[in-house]
């Protein structure tokens, strides 16, 4: 499913199509794609930002990309979709790091609620990202005891379920110090909804490249992948389209199980952004978005033609 949003929004769909019908095409897949209206569309067709129509036809897909994650409905979709818990997957440049030779990968995930069956259902889909990623998860507790309590007994019920995740406890105050000084040692911050909402805060501004963060969310049965635009000029928002480009890699890997085809486009990213154009040398591509979905395509049908004539799968 592709929504849309806004017209920032309608521009990242219209890439994630383009890098989703390159791969199917280069790997020799088929592909249905089904398109509804949320936000500004949504309003000014049937003056709602989303409707149970929408809804009722994310329901049927097997996952949603959402162009503009900040449009109007988007909130309202993660609720329709009863989504516990929201993941920002942030790419932090190496200008940051200086004594990294890659991009540091830093997780927030902020729970939508506090209620005990929301916790519960965040806290697995929490440790089972983290045990995708591989990466250590950090936990911030709630300030009410009731809820505190609830978080601590979640902890222990996940940590028995999900023994591969190096699990801990943080302090909010601690953490936003951390997260400024020394975010490579993260990894994951799982956080009550208000919490979650400073974290996030602090973690946008240590990237500097809204093209490098998106959102995921999943239930049992679909997942949610958004782009995450940070600027109200509504050039900016549509300038790189890494974002698009990332959910969609996320998307292949975890929603369609297609790891050859997300590896591949991950390396085709990887190779266009950190190979060359570094740091703030990103911003030459502010000028013609197209040209770097061009060359990713470029390498996704370089890659799809070494499998096929190879014989891998």
């Amino acid at each position: 499913m592709l929504l849309p949003g806004t017209e920032a929004g309608k521009k990242l769909c219209a890439i994630a199509e383009k890098l989703l019908t390159e791969i199917f095409g280069s790997f020799h897949h088929s592909l249905s794609l089904m398109r509804e209206k949320i936000g500004e569309k949504s309003m000014a067709a049937y003056g709602s930002p989303l409707t149970e129509e929408t809804v009722d036809a994310c329901l049927e897909c097997q996952a949603i990309y959402l162009g503009d994650g900040a449009c109007k409905g988007a909130d309202e979709l993660f609720d329709a979709l009863e989504m516990p818990v929201r993941i920002r997957s942030y790419c932090i440049p190496d200008s940051l790091c200086g004594r990294h030779e890659s991009p540091v990968n830093l997780w927030v995930a902020r729970a939508l609620a506090l209620d005990a069956e929301t916790t519960s259902a965040a806290f697995r889909s929490a440790f089972a990202f983290a045990r995708e990623e591989n990466a250590p998860l950090h936990m911030i507790l709630p300030t009410g005891s009731a809820s505190k309590a609830l978080w601590e007994e979640q902890m222990k019920i996940c940590q028995a379920s999900f023994s591969s995740v190096q699990a801990d406890t943080f302090e909010a105050d601690k953490t936003v110090a951390q997260l400024i000084t020394m975010p490579e040692s993260l990894g994951m911050l799982l956080c009550p909804p208000y919490v979650g909402g400073i974290l996030l805060s602090a973690a946008d501004a240590l990237c500097p490249h809204p093209g490098l963060i998106y959102d995921h969310a999943r239930t049992e049965n679909i997942a949610l992948y958004a782009s995450h635009i940070v600027t109200d000029d509504p050039y900016e928002m549509i300038l790189n389209p890494v974002s698009a480009a990332r959910a969609v890699a996320h998307l292949l890997r975890v929603s369609l199980r297609l790891r050859q085809e997300a590896d591949c486009l991950d390396a085709a990213v990887n190779n266009v952004l950190f190979t060359g154009w570094r740091g703030d040398e990103i911003d030459v591509f502010r000028e013609d978005p197209d040209q770097l979905v061009e060359r990713i395509c470029e390498q996704i049908a370089v890659a799809g033609e070494l499998v096929t004539k190879g014989g891998f799968s």
